[in-house]
This record gives structure tokens, C-alpha cells and sequence, in this order.
């Protein structure tokens, strides 16, 4: 789970999250590593100006809906992700 919050002005950043111990357990078994969905997020930086769609979302107060983001850079032996 993420919470995003401006603590800078015109930035939505990760200022807290929660992983599941079991989920961690089981990706270090896995593959070795600490790296999440969660992990990587934390080092994003969401605009809350301009026109993308946290940006409109923040302005309009309104859910937005479009193609899915670039998917982050996964483990090489990690499965692939499906929806």
C-alpha cells in the first residue's frame, strides 16, 4: 500500500507504505532481492501541475482512467507480470 502526499509544492511523493511481511518473505525467497512495486516507488515524483493525469485528477477531483504507465524495471528472473 502507498500513500502519496505533496510534501514538496507541485509534487506527489511516497511519504508512507506497507508491504505484507508474507509477500516479502516469499519475493526474497524467490528471487533474492528486496525490490517492489513499493520499493521503486518511492523514488518517483508525481507532477501535480501540467496536463498528465495525476495532474488533472488533482485539478479536476475527478478519477482518471487511461493506458496503463511504462512498467518498471523488474528482477531478470522475476516473472512476468500479468493482469
Amino acid at each position: 500500500m502507498l500513500h502519496w502526499a505533496e510534501e514538496t509544492p507541485g509534487e506527489f511523493s511516497v511519504s508512507a507504505d506497507y508491504e505484507v511481511q508474507a509477500s516479502v518473505n516469499s519475493r526474497l525467497r524467490r528471487r533474492g532481492d528486496a525490490v517492489s512495486f513499493v520499493s521503486q516507488s518511492r523514488a518517483l515524483a508525481l507532477s501535480t501541475t501540467g496536463a498528465g493525469p495525476i495532474a488533472v485528477a488533482r485539478s479536476s477531483n475527478a478519477e482518471q482512467v487511461g493506458p496503463s504507465l511504462p512498467p518498471f524495471a523488474t528482477h531478470p528472473t522475476a516473472p512476468p507480470l500479468s493482469c
